[in-house]
């Protein structure tokens, strides 16, 4: 017995590990995975060779298990859906060969998490903006995360996610992944992202900030923007106050406009209830026009290579929508625009053309009940050039989703 160096009790009905289970000086890994009626762990203080603690889905489990923070050859750790709220202080940094990290929405420390030379997969939540700071500013490149910023909440964070949104389903469950949940983002503070990040998801987050704020986003690929009741527009200002000249002077490193997004492919936005206008930017001079998601985006030229690029830009439930990018240096990029009540959108100016956009493939009407309401909406859209409507119309089509609120978080 004392020789035993493999321990896997997962998916039984156990209430306790006896106590003689943690003399195992040789024990390699105990699972405990799916073990929901455990409550309770003896001190693993003595199990010094021990490279695998699995204890997820011991829902049961209310603390950490004492001597944690001993466990010095522990290679996994994984905590997710137990009772566990957070990680005390102290402890994930003595986990130095620490490689597999599954907390879910369990807090740690920022700065204890970033100094893991070893990590190669991590899951698990930042109770605020400097925490996630704290990571960035000292973490190495890793395979995969997936984090959540902000405080920890009952509703698990792939709830609201349609099964046909398989984009979303595909992040949330691998690859860099981050949610800024429930939160606030107070003017001038600078949210500093892991600059290898995949996905970004905004659900719920209040208060006043803009998406300048954010950096990291070079490599960035889909944006999903759920509730913000105060949000009224993305990039530009779109209607936010100014901010005072102190708390600009504060910033860190504010990224210049232009150069915020310049891979991305998906700007997904629904349940903005204020929300006005949808990547607001400027003309500036030579014909060039900058937006704070895109690169500066020159006027369209034979040879220009901007045309291997592609964006998808999917709105819904937006019932103060007026506008849909005031200017047309985005219209080269943009391959399907899928948009669902949005009542208050009268005119899509980047459409507003002779011919379609060149990379335009589908515009998508989405409707829950019946195909007629949005069509006729489209039918009630102004133009001003006289065929507009005309080209644009085989690219129309309307899609029918029953019960479509129920999707929304």
């Amino acid at each position: 017995m004392r020789e035993l160096k493999v321990i896997d009790l997962s998916r039984t009905r156990i209430t306790k590990v006896p106590k003689s289970v943690m003399s195992l000086k040789k024990l390699n890994p105990l699972v405990l995975d799916g073990c929901s009626r455990l409550s309770r762990i003896p001190s693993l203080v003595k199990l010094t060779l021990l490279r695998k603690l699995d204890l997820r889905g011991c829902k049961n489990i209310k603390g950490v298990p004492n001597g944690l923070g001993m466990l010095f050859n522990l290679t996994y750790l994984g905590l997710r859906e137990t009772g566990i709220e957070r990680i005390p202080d102290g402890v994930v940094c003595k986990l130095k060969k620490l490689q597999h990290l599954e907390a879910d929405d369990i807090a740690v420390k920022g700065e204890e998490v970033g100094k893991l030379r070893k990590l190669e997969a991590l899951r698990c939540r930042f109770e605020n903006v400097n925490e996630l700071n704290e990571y960035t500013l000292r973490a190495t490149t890793i395979e995969s995360y997936s984090l959540i910023i902000g405080a920890r909440t009952n509703l698990s964070y792939r709830r609201g996610v349609p099964g046909h949104c398989a984009d979303k389903l595909k992040f949330i469950n691998s690859d860099k992944f981050i949610i800024m949940y429930e939160g606030e983002y107070k003017i001038g503070e600078t949210c500093h992202l892991p600059r290898d990040v995949k996905a970004l998801w905004i659900r719920d987050y209040g208060g006043t900030w803009n998406i300048s704020s954010f950096t990291g986003l070079e490599e960035l690929e889909e944006l999903w923007i759920t509730g913000g009741d105060e949000l009224s527009a993305l990039g530009g200002s779109g209607g936010q106050p100014e901010e005072p000249e102190r708390q600009l002077e504060e910033r860190t490193s504010p990224p210049p406009p232009g150069d915020h997004c310049p891979n991305l492919k998906t700007i997904s936005v629904d349940d903005c209830e204020e929300m006005k206008e949808v990547i607001g930017g400027q003309e500036l001079d030579h014909g060039v026009t900058s937006s704070l998601f895109l690169s500066p985006i020159p006027a369209a030229s034979p040879d220009d290579q901007l045309s291997t690029r592609k964006l998808n830009l999917k709105l819904s439930f937006l019932p103060e929508l007026e506008s849909i990018c005031s200017w047309t240096g985005l219209r080269d990029l943009i391959h399907v625009i899928e948009i669902s009540r949005c009542p208050k959108l009268k005119r899509i100016e980047m459409l507003d053309d002779a011919s379609p956009p060149p990379s335009l493939e589908e515009i998508v009407l989405i409707e829950e009940e019946d195909g007629n309401r949005d069509k006729q909406w489209w039918e009630s859209l102004e133009w001003v050039h006289p065929e507009a409507k005309t080209t644009l119309e085989p690219y129309v089509f309307v899609y029918l989703f029953p019960r479509l609120r129920e999707y929304q978080s």
